[in-house]
């Protein structure tokens, strides 16, 4: 019994250890692409792109995620990625973006959980990946790559707010992905 308890310390302590990992993962044996991009001064990603695309995953898993972000470091997808994913138009694309460059889209205290099951990945012309977001509604958390300037105090991994939630809920909802108003794992 002793050893069950110290092992349930131990996970309990390194959980916010994980909280502050980098968003991005590696896919074991993958070769290591360059990190994304960094934020300038306008919007987000502040890079060119050309297509953003709305994706689901994780949705089978129960507990621990199987990724955090959709793309690994290789440019590959995360294994639960449902493809081949939706294509944002142009009106949807200025939602989105708008909602990450607003403050008011965030909340004042940090997420203490994150199993996301979705995402927004931003590609430039040549389909490269130049941005991605992962979006947890039930621990109602936020994780980009490369940071979002809007949200100052932790621009990798953000709280949203009530109206940021609702908007971003709204816009999962209208790409038709599944399980956007999910609550409990």
């Amino acid at each position: 019994m002793k050893h069950i308890l110290y092992t349930i310390g131990l996970l309990c302590l390194s959980l916010p250890a994980m909280a502050d990992a980098p968003t991005t993962t590696s896919q074991p044996q993958a070769a290591q692409q360059t990190p994304l991009p960094s934020m300038g001064l306008k919007g987000y990603p502040d890079v060119p792109f050309a297509t953003v695309k709305g994706f689901a995953f994780n949705l089978g898993k129960k507990g621990r995620p199987e990724c955090l972000m959709p793309v690994y470091d290789d440019g590959t997808l995360c294994k639960s990625v449902e493809t081949p994913g939706v294509v944002l138009n142009e009106q949807q694309k200025k939602r989105l973006l708008k909602l990450l460059s607003s403050p008011k889209t965030f909340g004042a205290m940090e997420a203490k959980c994150f199993i996301p099951h979705h995402a927004f990945v931003f590609y430039d012309k040549n389909g490269k990946t130049v941005g991605q977001v992962s979006i947890c509604f039930m621990c109602v958390g936020l994780r980009a790559d490369p940071p979002v300037r809007a949200q100052p105090k932790s621009p990798r991994r953000a709280a949203l707010g009530k109206q940021g939630l609702k908007k971003l809920r709204a816009l999962c909802n209208d790409l038709k992905l599944p399980a956007c108003n999910k609550e409990a794992p």
